[in-house]
């Protein structure tokens, strides 16, 4: 029987979302992605070239606000939530209205399914969401991971703007990032003078495939405070001590209890107590993650410093 399903959300998650759980599986039919970018009477298309043979007049892209309307007229059998940077406390309200409104199934992405296996080694870095030091960290673990003697580095960026549109995009010299976003350019172009090759797209099966054919290591740079979309052998999630309600919203909840390392990024902007708290929050969502902090990490002798090596040697394997 085919399951008829709207995706809630649009961007880098959404695409994600589709391509690893629905893209290719023929018992799915997507029936409309849901924006909440767009008004109630403007639509948009997601291109057949990306949206692949089983969509060959592509998939509407609608408002958010035809949510319970299109399930109930298209007898929808479930809603995907494929958003970030949400509180658990509005995805328990738009969880009502998808069951009792829209009367169908209210599911989020599996997790196993948006972890993409590799065979090279693999080190990703996730936080709790945006502008929380994670790009700069990527960029010292690429240092550490040279150092060790893995000069083939892969480094995977999350997809914004143009990006979105392209299925695999790898870029080796500052001449190719046009599709870059602007704001973005200046990261990409550090990693291709550090000798990385560096990927963006929708595709990431694709991607990785040919990443896992030129590189020894790949690396992941994630976006907002979405999950890896790689499943890596070392799993480092950055928390902003500022935003420490961002540690119980979704997924950025997940990449706590996911991660194997937790660094605490603007530590000194908070109170002792405040720090406290912190921490202590996080134990309760994983007592198992190494917590170090941001700028001790950023010292090549400290304790930290000598001990994020020590996981990424053995992440590595070497």
């Amino acid at each position: 029987m085919l399951k008829k399903t709207i995706i809630l959300g649009t961007g880098a998650k959404a695409a994600h979302v589709f391509y690893t759980c629905y893209r290719s599986r023929a018992e799915f039919r997507v029936i409309a992605f849901l924006s909440t970018a767009l008004l109630e009477n403007e639509q948009e298309i997601y291109p057949p070239e990306i949206a692949g043979p089983l969509y060959p007049q592509g998939i509407p892209v609608l408002s958010h606000t035809h949510l319970c309307a299109l399930a109930r007229r298209e007898e929808a059998n479930e809603i995907v939530f494929a958003g970030c940077d949400t509180t658990f406390e509005y995805l328990s309200q738009l969880e009502q209205t998808v069951v009792f409104t829209a009367r169908t199934e209210f599911q989020f992405a599996q997790v196993e399914r948006c972890l993409l296996p590799c065979h090279k080694p693999s080190i990703a870095v996730c936080g709790t969401g945006s502008r929380c030091g994670k790009t700069q960290l990527t960029r010292q673990i690429a240092q550490t991971v040279r150092s060790l003697g893995s000069t083939r580095v892969a480094v995977g960026k999350y997809p914004e703007g143009e990006l979105l549109q392209h299925t695999l995009s790898c870029f080796t010299l500052p001449a190719e990032l046009t599709p870059v976003p602007t704001s973005r350019q200046q990261e990409y172009a550090a990693h291709l003078a550090a000798g990385e090759r560096v990927y963006s797209g929708v595709d990431w099966r694709a991607i990785w495939d040919q990443a896992m054919g030129k590189a020894d290591v790949l690396l992941w740079d994630g976006g907002a405070n979405d999950i890896a979309f790689v499943a890596p052998d070392l799993y480092v999630t950055v928390v902003d001590c500022h935003t420490p309600n961002n540690v119980i919203a979704y997924p950025g909840y997940l990449n706590v209890e996911l991660a194997d390392v937790l660094v605490l990024y603007q530590s000194s902007g908070v109170t002792d107590v405040e720090l406290e708290a912190i921490v202590a929050n996080l134990h309760r969502i994983n007592m198992q993650a190494a917590i170090w902090d941001w700028h001790d990490l950023t010292v090549s002798d400290s304790e930290a410093a000598q001990q994020m090596r020590q996981r990424i040697i053995s992440a590595l394997d070497l």
